[in-house]
């Protein structure tokens, strides 16, 4: 097998520096099927949760976004009230996946009719945690006159916050907060 074979079969794998954590289930490499290799994100196994995301580390996590979003001011907050409820933005969404190890890589969005559609996966540590599916057109309250730029860019930004919402939506909620993020909502 090629170097550049090899280096590309290992990007496939789920990351795994030195001997396996206890807190993550690996498969031993003759049980290991690429994720991408798999045909629906459905059929993919769920992995199992690190130890340390229990309560009483949520709730540390849940008293620091709440202080973080306190203190910003005004003109940049990280939260919108729209209704009753408060709903936080992207960046409090990633904030959040950082706090547990998660993050996001958003796809290339995909030119639609009136504007783009994106898909965006969530790893731990390597392994697909959860996705998120976008859509952002010109033709949505509030949007008439956004450069394709915007749309582009809005797109990716929704489908970031729709992935970190599907497995971190629970410390939101723990948090005080809407489970939906501020993106998805419809025009304030």
């Amino acid at each position: 097998m090629g170097a550049q074979k090899r280096d590309f079969q290992a990007r496939l794998e789920p990351a795994q520096a030195g001997p396996a954590q206890p807190d993550l289930f690996i498969p031993p490499d003759d049980q290991r099927v690429p994720y991408t290799a798999l045909s629906h994100p459905d059929q993919r196994e769920t992995p199992h949760l690190p130890a340390t995301w229990d309560l009483a580390y949520a709730q540390t996590v849940c008293a620091q976004l709440v202080g973080i979003v306190k203190s910003r001011p005004v003109d940049k907050k990280l939260v919108i009230r729209i209704g009753q409820s408060d709903h936080l933005k992207a960046e409090a969404w990633e904030f959040l996946g950082a706090q547990f190890g998660v993050f996001v890589r958003p796809d290339r969005p995909e030119e639609v009719a009136g504007g783009f559609s994106c898909h965006a996966t969530a790893y731990l540590r390597g392994t697909v945690l959860s996705e998120g599916y976008a859509l952002c057109t010109a033709d949505e309250p509030g949007h008439a006159g956004m450069t394709k730029h915007a749309l582009y860019a809005k797109c990716q930004t929704r489908a970031v916050a729709r992935a970190l919402r599907h497995c971190l939506s629970w410390v939101t909620v723990l948090a005080g907060y809407s489970a939906t993020p501020a993106e998805e909502m419809g025009p304030r």
